[in-house]
């Protein structure tokens, strides 16, 4: 995917080291399509809604907070590109 942070770092990057900071996956072991939520800690998942929320400049509602928003890293790009464009 290609959504970029204004400084020009991948969103994709900076979801990957949220996911490595905040669990004990190896680097070679992530992929796009991952399952977060069985190798992420509860904190990391908090890490990922708060960037989340800074890449879309609000909060996000609890219907967005779904297993299913955050299942992967694909997933959470994917919530930030489709928020951002609205």
């Amino acid at each position: 995917m290609s959504t970029t942070h204004p400084q020009g770092v991948a969103i994709q990057d900076q979801v990957r080291q949220i996911v490595l900071d905040s669990s004990s996956i190896d680097e070679s072991d992530l992929h796009e399509k991952t399952p977060l939520l069985d190798v992420v800690d509860s904190l990391g998942v908090a890490e990922l809604f708060a960037f989340v929320e800074e890449q879309i400049g609000r909060l996000l509602l609890p219907e967005e907070m779904s297993r299913e928003n955050f299942a992967t890293m694909s997933a959470v790009v994917e919530l930030i590109r489709t928020e951002s464009a609205d």
